[in-house]
């Protein structure tokens, strides 16, 4: 703050990241939350007010300077500059593992369809061993007839296509990772 106080008297540049500032922000907010809703004593409440004052007045400097931007269209996007700073307690995810092992299950289909290596074999069980030759025969078949394009990975260019070859088999492959677990929908 003192650094910024003196650029401001002197009318001097400060030149800075857009992820710095982002963050100088959002720890102030981090700060506010958790004054207003952590229990902790009140040592540790008077530390985190006098940190969310300092981070305030040095959004107060910030807000009342000219700001000068490089690449805005970049910085500015709000899916290409996001920063994630989550704030609260950590819990796991709805559905934790499972969410995650089904899309790997998903990606095994697709890496096989495209003869790469997946993070299974699935030759011991003949219903799953018959839905990925399918696939895999679907989306040669798919690629032949320009329904998908290989290069530089798998892209799927008509819908139509999916959903009449490929949405079918998908879905079978999907039922049976959900049996496996229990979630036959009974």
């Amino acid at each position: 703050l003192t650094k910024l106080k003196a650029a401001v008297r002197e009318k001097s540049v400060v030149i800075s990241t857009p992820t710095s500032v982002k963050s100088v922000m959002i720890k102030f907010l981090e700060h506010v939350y958790d004054i207003n809703n952590e229990i902790m004593s009140v040592e540790g409440k008077e530390t985190l007010t006098k940190e969310a004052g300092t981070l305030a007045r040095i959004l107060n400097v910030f807000k009342s300077g000219s700001l000068i931007m490089d690449e805005v269209d970049m910085l500015l996007h709000p899916l290409k500059s996001e920063l994630n700073f989550p704030i609260g307690g950590k819990f796991d995810l709805d559905f934790t593992p499972l969410r995650y092992e089904i899309a790997q299950y998903v990606m095994d289909a697709i890496l096989f369809a495209q003869n790469l290596p997946s993070s299974q074999t699935y030759d011991d069980d003949r219903e799953r061993k018959a839905i990925l030759e399918n696939l895999r025969m679907e989306v040669n078949k798919g690629i032949n007839e320009k329904a998908f394009q290989r290069v530089p990975h798998l892209t799927l260019l008509d819908q139509n296509f999916y959903k009449a070859k490929i949405k079918p088999l998908m879905t079978k492959w999907i039922a049976l990772f959900l049996q496996e677990k229990g979630l036959n929908g009974e």
